[in-house]
């Protein structure tokens, strides 16, 4: 796998990690004011290899709709 480093717009950076197929694994999700601060993202990441996993598909709380009267 490989990190890819893209400059977008005039002065953001983001990641991809890409499979050596060039099949897209993840994305930054955020874009970053420097180069620097886009490694610095892409090293954390690396780090985390043993992060547990948490299960997000719980389903979301559903808002009442608030009241028209007052």
């Amino acid at each position: 796998m490989v990190y890819h480093l893209l400059h977008e717009a005039s002065t953001q950076w983001k990641w991809e990690l890409r499979t050596n197929a060039g099949k897209l694994i993840a994305i930054s999700g955020v874009l970053f004011r420097s180069k620097e601060n886009c490694l610095t993202a892409i090293r954390a990441v690396q780090k985390s290899g043993s992060a547990p996993v948490a299960d997000a598909s719980y389903p979301l709380p559903v808002r009442e709709k608030e009241s028209s009267q007052a």
